[in-house]
């Protein structure tokens, strides 16, 4: 298995979905499970700030890298968000050869619509952007598809929780107003061993995320970390 796909595989299936029907013990954890809902924090939170960091290992030797900065706001219709990502080594995608990509889009004071994109040094104006468009690349912060009531793919982890809550509720903590899942040296794939901590705050948003999985035979491994910070002061730009 290619470590790219081994990375995919894992990160989509570590944190699994229990179908377990008892019920989740009392106490501060299921309160503040409980206390998540989508529109609370979809409502609740107008912009943020995220930063990925990805890295590709292969024989311990530092092999690739693909780290992004985000920054987003959505308030009164104003909807504006700014993203920064390089690439290199492995990393780079192989179709699209893209090393580093930048992209600032929003609405100004008159309603019309900014939007440029840089391409390894390539500028480009985007014309064919609304604001449909812009509301839902930023809603892809908070999720990426929604079955029913079910919200995922995003870095809102709410719904995800208190499905899965009931089997990991061993591995969950609070600690200064944070939820904690943290799973250490994990062996559940052959040859794999992996490490996995986030954190969620109260409306069940990530705030800092960990993983890394090392395949032992060959000591290729990935790591990925994240840091959001969400209603906070935005360095707007105007022009990139």
């Amino acid at each position: 298995m290619r470590l790219k796909s081994l990375f995919i595989f894992l990160i989509s299936n570590i944190f699994l979905i229990s179908s377990c029907g008892n019920r989740m013990p009392d106490g501060e954890i299921k309160d503040f499970i409980e206390g998540f809902y989508f529109l609370r924090a979809f409502e609740n939170i107008n912009n943020g700030v995220i930063y990925s960091f990805n890295e590709e290992y292969i024989n311990d030797e530092l092999v690739g890298t693909h780290n992004t900065y985000y920054e987003f706001e959505k308030k009164d219709d104003k909807y504006y968000y700014y993203v920064k990502r390089d690439f290199t080594g492995t990393l780079i995608d192989e179709d699209s050869k893209i090393e580093t990509f930048e992209q600032l889009s929003y609405i100004d004071k008159n309603n019309d619509i900014y939007c440029v994109s840089i391409t390894n040094g390539i500028r480009k104006e985007v014309t064919n952007i609304n604001k449909t468009n812009l509301f839902d690349e930023i809603c892809k912060v908070f999720y990426a598809d929604k079955s029913y009531d079910y919200y995922r793919g995003g870095l809102y982890y709410g719904d995800l929780l208190q499905k899965a809550a009931i089997k990991y509720y061993m591995n969950l903590s609070i600690k200064n107003d944070l939820l904690y899942y943290t799973l250490k040296n994990d062996i559940t794939y052959e040859g794999v061993i992996f490490n996995q901590e986030f954190a969620v705050d109260t409306y069940g948003m990530i705030n800092t995320y960990h993983y890394d999985a090392e395949i032992m035979e060959s000591n290729d491994k990935v790591v990925n970390d994240i840091k959001a910070i969400y209603n906070t002061e935005i360095d707007y730009k105007s022009v990139i």
